[in-house]
């Protein structure tokens, strides 16, 4: 009797730390579960009708965050985790009351899993960023499209062709919707890098084009390409407080001794010149 309840006492004490490594496991893996449900099911937000001067997916800091929070998650459970065969092996050799290796238990199956996914992370983040370079090069030069004088020739064709294969990217982007498939795969492949060549074509385009107004106003040439890019669309700006802030920074290199002026919205939405500084 006294054997039968010895055996009984110790298969009892098996059976809860083998239900303790498996409550450690689950509570580990379950931040892994997490990570994959967020990219799996939640939508990428793109406004398509936003103006040509608003980023067409304006949460990019917010994701990036992301991706390394989680990938910081997956790197630790990969740094905590050891074999659950040997765990289980492990404790129950362990006498009562020896303290764990600290180490958390973790089947190989969720190991692997951590490990594609934390590659397939990595991937989504790159394509991502890739995605976050070609709209930055699109927001300089998309105002120009729809401002009072848009460029002709070579480089509004370039500007426009680029302007086209970028919206339609977006229009994609939004139709598949879900993080996972459009970050894994339509901004997969070599579509991104055809668009950010299209773009720098347009703006080798563009380039040319502003150092042929150079030649004709001697001023131009104290300011900068990109400032010079945005005086140039400024009027595709809707709030006036933009376009001013657009031309402020252009005065003080244009005409020594102004700082600013201030402009104003009058009569049929004509804006006209209130102030100098």
């Amino acid at each position: 009797e006294e054997t039968v309840f010895v055996v009984v006492l110790y298969r009892g004490q098996q059976v809860m730390r083998h239900y303790d490594l498996a409550k450690q496991e689950v509570e580990a893996v379950s931040e892994l579960i997490e990570a994959i449900r967020f990219w799996s099911h939640h939508t990428l937000p793109i406004a398509l009708d936003a103006p040509c001067t608003v980023p067409l997916v304006a949460a990019g800091s917010n994701f990036l965050e992301r991706f390394q929070e989680h990938l910081g998650t997956i790197d630790q459970l990969l740094g905590r985790s050891r074999p659950y065969k040997q765990a289980a092996q492990d404790a129950d050799l362990t006498s009562p009351g020896t303290a764990a290796s600290g180490k958390t238990p973790v089947s190989a199956s969720y190991v692997a899993l951590a490990r594609e996914w934390r590659g397939r992370l990595v991937g989504m983040e790159n394509n991502f960023m890739r995605f976050l370079r070609c709209q930055e090069a699109w927001l300089q030069m998309s105002p120009l499209l729809h401002c009072h004088a848009p460029p002709v020739g070579p480089s509004g064709a370039a500007l426009q062709r680029a302007d086209r294969e970028f919206r339609d990217l977006a229009a994609e982007l939004a139709f598949r919707a879900l993080l996972q498939p459009c970050l894994e795969e339509v901004l997969s492949g070599d579509r991104l890098a055809e668009i950010q060549t299209l773009l720098d074509a347009a703006r080798q385009q563009l380039t040319e084009s502003l150092n042929d107004m150079r030649a004709k106003c001697f001023r131009l040439f104290f300011v900068e390409d990109d400032l010079l890019l945005r005086l140039w669309g400024y009027s595709a700006l809707r709030d006036l407080s933009e376009q001013q802030t657009v031309i402020n920074a252009c005065i003080p290199k244009l005409f020594p001794g102004w700082q600013s002026l201030l402009l104003s919205r009058r009569r049929r939405g004509c804006t006209e010149l209130a102030a100098v500084a």
